[in-house]
């Protein structure tokens, strides 16, 4: 598993220059995304299973505390309200649960954030993002390239025999920092072997 975060970062980095001529077509303004802007950050983020440890092996201090915490946020919400559709956004944002990497209005993993992170971009008024995003004006051709990265993660978990998961980033922490291990790596071994695992 050594080489995993070499991989994951040659992945990022293909997406990242995917991306940035896709957004060079699609506008002639740079985004209006920058430090500080952190409403995308207040939605469910999902992560492959790749990406989720070489985040776990950036993490900085007390990350583990705060993503136990939302654990337990988004688990009572989950039993008030129900799952969360993306497909009704005023609901989902209504959620506000920040993601638990976000520390003083910024990621504290942004080097390594996963493929839903890098894609998304805004083109509009910050102040748009803080409403709902359909309104929000995005490149149209992000989407298709973070659909693409995505199965580019599932063919390198695939290489590396490792099972295919993208759920809520903060859950695969919680799981991968559950499992018994001295390293990071001992960890994503017993959790992939858990994944791999029949049910029943």
């Amino acid at each position: 598993m050594t080489d995993l975060p070499v991989l994951v970062g040659q992945l990022h980095a293909r997406l990242d220059q995917a991306l940035g001529e896709s957004l060079g077509r699609f506008a002639q303004v740079p985004t209006r995304c920058g430090p500080g802007c952190d409403a995308c950050c207040h939605y469910p983020v999902q992560a492959s299973l790749a990406e989720c440890f070489v985040i776990y092996r950036q993490l900085p201090p007390g990350a583990m505390d705060r993503v136990h915490a939302y654990r337990d946020a988004f688990l009572a919400r989950y039993a008030e309200r129900g799952e969360p559709r993306d497909d009704e956004e005023a609901a989902l944002l209504g959620w506000g649960l920040p993601c638990p990497l976000l520390v003083d209005g910024r990621c504290s993993v942004y080097d390594c954030r996963p493929i839903a992170c890098r894609a998304c971009h805004s083109f509009s008024d910050p102040a748009l993002c803080a409403q709902v995003r359909s309104r929000v004006m995005r490149d149209p051709g992000c989407r298709d390239l973070a659909d693409q990265a995505l199965h580019l993660a599932h063919q390198l978990e695939d290489a590396l025999s490792l099972p295919r998961r993208t759920t809520l980033l903060p859950f695969l922490l919680y799981a991968l920092d559950r499992e018994d291990g001295a390293t990071p790596e001992d960890r994503l071994a017993a959790l992939a072997r858990r994944l791999a695992a029949p049910a029943g």
